[in-house]
C-alpha cells in the first residue's frame, strides 16, 4: 500500500474528528422529528437543472425521476437530500441553486452527485480529469489520493458534500458496457489502492466518498439502468475478485457504500433479487461479515436493474428491510414514504430500526458541516467574480497534466523504433552543424520520410500533431472514420513512398461489439499499410481496442486512453523522446498486451 505513514496520520486525525463529532446534535434533532420527517431524511431525490426538452436523452432521464417539484419535495416531505442528475448545466448554477434549496431546509441536505471524474461529469465549464481507467494505468497512487482531495476541494466550492465515487468494481468483463472505462483495471489489489487512495483524498477534503456498486459489476454483461445483471461467479471467486476492494477500503474508513441492482446467486439464491433488496448481502455479508458500519446507500431505485421485478413504494420498503440507509433517486417519493410510514404502523418495519437509520444520517451531516470548507481556510471563495477561475486553479489544470503525463503507456516498440529523432535544426536556419546533419542523415529520420495521418470524423487537427510538429518534420495527412473505400485506397497509395507512418487513432468507443468505433474500413487500411510501412500507432481511446491489433505488423503503440489535449502531448513527446514513458496497461486486451504491461527506454 501506498505511503503508508501518511494514511495512517489521516487515519488518525480522521478518527479523532469523527469522536468530536459524537456530539448530542444528531441525537437531540432526533428526538424533535415527526415521523414524516425521520421518513424523509431516508431520501436522497432527483433533479435536473434547466433541463433541454428537447434533447431526447434528456426526455428520457425526465421520465425515470421523481416529478415532484424541488421545493415541495424539501418543504413538504423533508427529503434529506438531492441529487443532480444528468450534464444540463455550469458549476456557477449550480452553485447558487444549491444554496437556494439549503435554506428552504431545516436539516442540511446532503447534495450527493456522481463526479467520479470531477465536476466535468455532470456539469459544463469544469476540468474534465481522467477516467479510472486511465489513473488505473498510473504506478504512483500518491497522484490518486491529490487528484480525490482537489475534487473534493471543487465539490466544496459548489456545494457537493456526497460525491458518489469511487468505482471499486474490478472490470474482468471487456463487454462491461456501463462500468467498463469506469473502473480503475482488472487487478483487484490495483483497484483497492487505487479506490482508497481516491477516497482518502475526497474525505481529507471533507466529502463523504462512497464505493461502488457493492457487491461488484465489473463481470456484468448488462446495463444496470436497463436490466438485472446476473453475477454467477461461486463465494470464493467474489471474495477474492470482486469484493476484495470493498473489504479493503473498509479498513480505511470509507464513509459510505453504494449497493448495485446485481443477481448474485452465490449470496442470494432468491431468483430475481437485486442486492438492493437483500438482507444476505446488504446486511449479512456487508455489515456483519465485513464489519461496515458506514452509510448504506442505496444504486438509484429509478433504474430498471430495480424496478423491473418490483414497484414504486414496496421496492425503497423492501432496500430498507435489507439494511439500507438511504434510498437514492426513487421513482415516487411520496409514495415511497406514505407506504414506508404504513409499514411503520403496522409494524413490519420498526420505528427503533428508522431511528437508528436517521441517527447515521444525521451524524454524517454533522461530519459535513464541521468539515464544511476544510481547505479554504474559512476563505469565502464562492463569493469572488473569479468562481471559475478559483475553480479551474492552475494548480488542478497542473495536477491534471502530471496525471496525463505518467498514464500514457508504450505496449509495443519494435527495434526501439520510438524514440524518433528530434529535428535537429530549423530549416530556414544558415548555421547547421556539420556534426547534427550527418547524425540525421545516419539514423535516417529526415524529412519527408515520415508521414502523420490523423484518423477522425473532423478534420481539425489536434493536439498530438501539434505537438509532433515541435520537434519533427513529416507531411500529414487527413483520413474520415467515414472515408470510402476510395478515399482508403488513394491514401494508401500517396503514403507507400514514407518510411515511417503516425497514426493517431481518435472517436472511439468503449463497446466490443462495434469494435470500439473502428469500422471494418479503417482497420484494413492500417494493416495494409503495416504490411510495407513502419507504422506507430497512437490510439485515444478505450485499450481493450488493443485487440484488434495483435497480429498486425505494426513497430510501435502508444495507448492514451483518451481525446484529453494533456494525453495527446505526452505521446507525441514520447514518440520523439522528450519523455519516457511511465504507464502500464490497467486491463489485459489479449495475451499479447496484458494488463501491467509497459515499456520505457
Amino acid at each position: 500500500m501506498f505511503y503508508k505513514s501518511k494514511i495512517k496520520i489521516f487515519i488518525t486525525i480522521a478518527l479523532l474528528k469523527i469522536s468530536i463529532l459524537h456530539a448530542n446534535w444528531p441525537e437531540e434533532t432526533l428526538q424533535k422529528l415527526s415521523l414524516d420527517e425521520k421518513i424523509g431524511q431516508l431520501f436522497i431525490s432527483a433533479v435536473i437543472i434547466n433541463p433541454d426538452i428537447n434533447d431526447p436523452i434528456i426526455q428520457e432521464a425526465l421520465k425515470r425521476i421523481d416529478q415532484t417539484p424541488v421545493a415541495e419535495l424539501i418543504t413538504k416531505y423533508h427529503v434529506g437530500g438531492i441529487i443532480f442528475d444528468r450534464k444540463t448545466t455550469t458549476p456557477k448554477v449550480e452553485y447558487n441553486f444549491i444554496n437556494k434549496l439549503q435554506k428552504l431546509s431545516n436539516i442540511e441536505l446532503l447534495i450527493a452527485q456522481d463526479l467520479e471524474w470531477g465536476l466535468d461529469m455532470r456539469l459544463n465549464g469544469a476540468i474534465k480529469f481522467p477516467y479510472n481507467i486511465t489513473l488505473g494505468s498510473i504506478k504512483d497512487n500518491e497522484l490518486i489520493y491529490k487528484l480525490g482531495k482537489e475534487i473534493g476541494r471543487q465539490c466544496q466550492m459548489i456545494g457537493v458534500n456526497f460525491n458518489l465515487a469511487p468505482v471499486c468494481d474490478v472490470n474482468t468483463n471487456e463487454q462491461n458496457p456501463v462500468i467498463n472505462h469506469r473502473s480503475f483495471g482488472e487487478n483487484q489489489n490495483n483497484v483497492a489502492q487505487k479506490s482508497i487512495a481516491f477516497m482518502l483524498g475526497l474525505q481529507a477534503a471533507g466529502l463523504i466518498a462512497c464505493a461502488k456498486h457493492f457487491p461488484g459489476h465489473g463481470d456484468a454483461r448488462l446495463d444496470s439502468h436497463l436490466d438485472l445483471p446476473l453475477i454467477e461467479h461461486d463465494l470464493e471467486r467474489l471474495k477474492n475478485i470482486e469484493l476484495y476492494p470493498f473489504d479493503k477500503i473498509i479498513e480505511y474508513n470509507i464513509m459510505s457504500i453504494m449497493i448495485g441492482h446485481l443477481q448474485v446467486p452465490a449470496i442470494e439464491p432468491e431468483a430475481n433479487t437485486p442486492a438492493t433488496i437483500s438482507y444476505k448481502i446488504t446486511t449479512e455479508l456487508l455489515k456483519k461479515e465485513l464489519g461496515f458500519a458506514g452509510l448504506v446507500i442505496t444504486d438509484a431505485l429509478n433504474m430498471e436493474g430495480a424496478l423491473k421485478y418490483y414497484e414504486p413504494g414496496k421496492l425503497e420498503l423492501k432496500a430498507l428491510i435489507a439494511g439500507a440507509d438511504i434510498l437514492l433517486s426513487p421513482r415516487d417519493t411520496p409514495l415511497a414514504i406514505a407506504t414506508i410510514k404504513e409499514a411503520i404502523i403496522n409494524g413490519e418495519l420498526s420505528e427503533s430500526a428508522l431511528d437508528k437509520k436517521v441517527l447515521k444520517i444525521l451524524k454524517a451531516k454533522e461530519w459535513i458541516a464541521k468539515n464544511k470548507n476544510l481547505n479554504n481556510s474559512g476563505n469565502n471563495t464562492n463569493s469572488s467574480a473569479n468562481f471559475m477561475a478559483k475553480l479551474n486553479s492552475k494548480e488542478a489544470y497542473e495536477l491534471n497534466q502530471k496525471i496525463y503525463k505518467y498514464a500514457v503507456t508504450l505496449v509495443q516498440n519494435t527495434n526501439d523504433i520510438i524514440p524518433l529523432s528530434k529535428k535537429l535544426a530549423p530549416e530556414n536556419s544558415q548555421i547547421v552543424a556539420q556534426e547534427a546533419v550527418m547524425q540525421e542523415i545516419a539514423i535516417k529520420k529526415i524529412k519527408n520520410n515520415i508521414a502523420c495521418v490523423q484518423i477522425s470524423d473532423k478534420k481539425t487537427q489536434k493536439e498530438f500533431f501539434k505537438a509532433l510538429k515541435n520537434n519533427l518534420n513529416f507531411d500529414k495527412f487527413y483520413l474520415s472514420n467515414n472515408a470510402t473505400i476510395q478515399n482508403v485506397q488513394k491514401l494508401i497509395f500517396n503514403l507507400k513512398k514514407y518510411e515511417t507512418i503516425i497514426i493517431g487513432l481518435y472517436n472511439m468507443n468503449n463497446n466490443l461489439n462495434e469494435n470500439f468505433g473502428i469500422n471494418d474500413l479503417i482497420s484494413e487500411f492500417i494493416k495494409n499499410l503495416s504490411t510495407s510501412n513502419n507504422i506507430i500507432l497512437a490510439i485515444f481511446g478505450n485499450p481493450y481496442s488493443l485487440k484488434l491489433f495483435e497480429n498486425y505488423n505494426l513497430s510501435a503503440i502508444i495507448e492514451g486512453y483518451e481525446e484529453d489535449i494533456n494525453a495527446q502531448n505526452f505521446a507525441a513527446k514520447i514518440i520523439t523522446g522528450e519523455i519516457k514513458p511511465f504507464g502500464t496497461l490497467p486491463v489485459s486486451a489479449s495475451k499479447k498486451y496484458y494488463a501491467s504491461l509497459g515499456l520505457t527506454f
